[in-house]
């Protein structure tokens, strides 16, 4: 899978687009397919390394919205095919972003995130 990752903190350069391990979902987790990405103040701060987050390398972002394409086994909630959204948990920058279930909201009928 793609995702977007920081090995340093600074400025948009420090951004690369790579290739990293597939993620599957633990058992109080979702993974989503992401389809829309919040881009905002939050994400420069984290890359600048004013907000604290998880150790380097890291996968930057933390709004995110999409296709739930897994849920752990002890996600009960959530089904494949699900339309959610969910901010404040880090990775939204990838294909996939995979994360806490109970961070994950159902989109209402008809209205999807693309």
């Amino acid at each position: 899978m793609k995702a977007v990752q920081i090995d340093e903190f600074g400025g948009p350069e420090v951004m690369q687009y790579r290739e990293v391990p597939d993620l599957s979902p633990g058992d109080a987790d979702a993974l989503v397919e992401i389809q829309a990405v919040g881009v905002n103040f939050t994400d420069i701060y984290s890359r600048a390394g004013i907000n604290p987050g998880p150790p380097l390398p890291r996968t930057i972002g933390v709004e995110g919205a999409g296709v739930v394409r897994a849920v752990g086994a002890a996600v009960s909630d959530l089904k494949e095919g699900d339309v959610v959204a969910y901010s404040s948990s880090q990775g939204s920058y990838a294909e996939p972003a995979g994360g806490g279930a109970a961070r994950l909201f159902k989109m209402p009928a008809g209205v999807g995130p693309w």
